[in-house]
């Protein structure tokens, strides 16, 4: 006869797997849909679109990723995971990107429930706390954002740090002790919101009984290595304009959430901040700490709930009261999910909650540029220059439009307003030579490059353009000089190959050009011109067999090969076959 404790754990262990089957469908039927969303301008732009370091999974990237911070964030794995899953989905690597935020979110869900389930030794308020933190509208920017990346990752570190440093003092092994060490580190390594945790094992500790004083004592390492971290996060940050994205502790706004955590209204991916116009709070910065609000509210309910047993009225006011709850939440989410589809329906959003939020428009106007709707744009970026006369990125981004559309003295106009509000701005200089550089002032245009340069000494645009003013001034060895410096610091561009192989044939040095073609080819393989281009260079060292394929290939493809360059280079090839025959 089975002892009545095992049919218990039974009991509780088909409860525990059939809610959390439960759980895990309803999330993944809440989020199917976000594998086909697109990127959002913005911070996906700086972390992913405009990030070379992640597009190419390398140990030289990779180095860089550990001794270098991006948009202001020091956050290595972040960038680390963004690359390899770059490197798995290809030409599908936002989907991939998107596909492996979910699958982070359910096993953050997994793990949650093991955590709660461990510290209350009861199954209903694990399953509670899960469903919650699973389901709620504030954490539909964590998992449907992209760059989003980095508080589900430290989640998924900080959760499994939590769980094994629990198993720890439940069996006292100083082994989970030391493996709650490394996945802290790991957490740290993946957003600076894990210096929470030293203070969440405090929590846990008084939660077991030990004294406050000796619980704190024995954390001192993880409070230095805490501070270590944060110091490095805000140099990193240092200069940065987005205070919420350069020092989230500093700007999370714990009041303002608490309350959408139970009266979600207004569920956006961004908020301002009360009393604080301008100033942005990312929604996914409440996942890590929701999460402890979660398991204390799933603990709330099963403790009021067993206690109202007495009284039938309010046992079944408080059962109702959290189903009505619960539905409201998962509705939400469901009406407010495609808010992030798209970089338009993200920003329609933010605009409709803050109508004068000149950011905003930015943003929104980015998406339109980038997506050719230009009157679209031009509307947005003008907006947001009127909310803000200082919204010095829209002016420059408005006068990108007007040189589009080749109204050069309205692009220099707005080029010269963005530098004039911001003189450190070095895209405005960049893009202010462009335009001279079009009207023919050289002069004006090697003056704007060459500050561009000096304020951002990594942009390798800057060195590709200022590498062209010397090409026209027949300066080819400094044209060739900074044509190789933009291609060190951006080796995956199709035309720094393309002209820096034009100015070693200018200076008869057809070697070195025949291999800028032939990279330029590996990048783009469909450029007729430079397939001829190639062949020329080819020719020029007497490769005549070669250059007449590149040349049938160019003719191929649609470049105009005339058949006397055919027919001279066939001749060429049989008079020399002749001369190897005698």
């Amino acid at each position: 006869m089975k002892s009545p404790q095992i049919n218990i754990q039974k009991r509780e262990t088909l409860i525990s797997l059939l809610g959390l089957f439960i759980i895990l469908g309803s999330t993944i039927l809440l989020y199917k849909s976000v594998p086909d969303f697109g990127w959002i301008t913005g911070l996906d732009q700086e972390l992913l679109i405009e990030n070379r370091l992640v597009y190419f999974f390398n140990s030289s990237n990779a180095t860089d990723m550990f001794f270098s911070a991006t948009a202001g964030r020091y956050e290595p794995l972040t960038f680390l995971s963004y690359s390899i899953d770059i490197g798995m989905g290809g030409e599908d690597a936002i989907r991939t990107i998107h596909l492996m935020n979910l699958i982070l979110h359910l096993l953050n869900i997994i793990i949650l429930f093991r955590l709660v389930k461990l510290m209350s030794n009861k199954v209903m308020p694990a399953l509670i706390a899960s469903l919650i933190f699973a389901l709620h509208p504030l954490n539909l920017d964590a998992v449907a954002w992209l760059s989003a990346r980095n508080t589900l990752l430290c989640a998924f570190f900080f959760l499994s740090a939590l769980l094994s440093y629990v198993y720890y003092l439940k069996q006292a092994k100083t082994a989970y002790r030391n493996i709650s060490v490394i996945f802290f580190l790991l957490a740290l390594l993946s957003n600076i919101m894990a210096v929470l945790y030293p203070f969440a094992l405090i929590v846990l500790d008084q939660i077991e009984g030990k004294e406050l004083k000796k619980s704190a004592s024995e954390k001192v390492f993880l409070f230095i290595l805490s501070l270590v971290f944060l110091i490095i996060a805000l140099l990193s940050a240092e200069g940065q304009q987005d205070i919420e994205v350069a020092y989230p502790l500093l700007s999370f706004a714990p009041g303002l959430f608490l309350l959408k955590y139970f009266v979600p209204l207004g569920i956006s991916g961004l908020h301002q901040l009360p009393f604080q116009h301008g100033i942005w709070q990312a929604a996914s910065l409440t996942y890590i700490p929701f999460m402890g609000l979660a398991a204390l509210t799933g603990w709330a309910f099963c403790y009021y709930y067993k206690l109202s047993r007495k009284s039938r009225y309010f046992h079944v006011l408080i059962a109702m009261g959290f189903a009505v709850w619960m539905v409201w939440i998962a509705w939400t989410s469901v009406q407010r999910l495609p808010d992030w589809k798209s970089s338009a329906s993200y920003w329609n959003r933010v605009i409709e909650l803050y109508p004068e939020d000149f950011q905003a428009y930015f943003y929104r106007g980015d998406h339109w540029a980038m997506n050719a709707d230009f009157e679209k744009a031009k509307f947005d970026y003008t907006r947001s220059i009127m909310l803000n006369d200082n919204s010095y990125k829209a002016m420059n981004n408005l006068g990108l439009i007007y040189l589009q559309e080749k109204a050069l003295r309205l692009a220099l106009a707005e080029f010269s307003n963005s530098i004039r509000v911001n003189e450190d701005f070095y895209k405005a200089h960049l893009n202010r030579g462009l335009t001279y550089m079009r009207i023919g002032k050289n002069e004006l245009a090697m003056e704007n490059m060459d500050r561009a340069i000096e304020l951002n000494p990594d942009e390798p645009l800057a060195y590709y353009n200022r590498g062209l003013i010397f090409e026209r001034a027949n300066l080819l060895d400094q044209a060739i000089e900074d044509f190789s410096r933009a291609i060190r610091l951006d080796p995956y561009k199709y035309v720094f190959y393309k002209d820096r192989g034009k100015a070693f044939v200018w200076t008869q040095r057809f070697q070195e050009a025949e291999l800028d073609f032939s990279r330029a080819l590996e990048l783009d393989p469909s450029d007729p011109e430079m397939w001829f281009r190639r062949s020329l260079a080819r020719v020029s060292q007497n490769k005549f067999e070669a250059g007449l394929e590149d040349a049938i290939i160019a003719q191929s493809l649609g470049f105009p090969v005339t058949e006397d360059y055919i027919k001279g280079l066939t001749v060429q090839i049989l008079e020399l076959d002749s001369i190897r025959i005698e």
